[in-house]
């Protein structure tokens, strides 16, 4: 099973890194699993331009939300762990999903795509 997980902290030693890395070792041994620092991306902000509904994909130059969302779009689980601020996720989270919503939505069904896997949110 590939599981993708997403650690929104930017504290290598906080209290979510290690909720996550708690999380992983618990893990079995068998799984794939990949780790990425979501605030050491280097991500253009979304201009809600909304191009991404018609072409299913993000029209902004290249950049690491495009290869994450190809790996989001791969796995089979999920587990995201993020800070919260201002009562949702941190920025660098919430700018991954913002430029990721043509990964995540059917466009005919509108339906989430990772529905029926596995996912966790810390």
């Amino acid at each position: 099973m590939k599981i993708l997980v997403l650690n929104g902290s930017p504290r290598r030693t906080g209290t979510v890194a290690s909720l996550l890395k708690s999380v992983t070792e618990s893990l079995s041994v068998e799984h794939d699993i990949e780790w990425i620092d979501v605030c050491k991306l280097n991500m253009k902000y979304c201009t809600a331009c909304m191009a991404c509904r018609e072409k299913e994909k993000c029209i902004l130059p290249e950049d690491d939300a495009h290869n994450v969302g190809k790996k989001i779009q791969d796995a089979d689980a999920l587990v995201i762990g993020t800070p919260t601020h201002w009562g949702n996720m941190c920025a660098p989270m919430k700018l991954l999903f913002d430029r990721k919503f043509q990964y995540l939505w059917e466009k005919v069904q509108r339906v989430c795509q990772f529905q029926g896997r596995k996912g966790s949110v810390l």
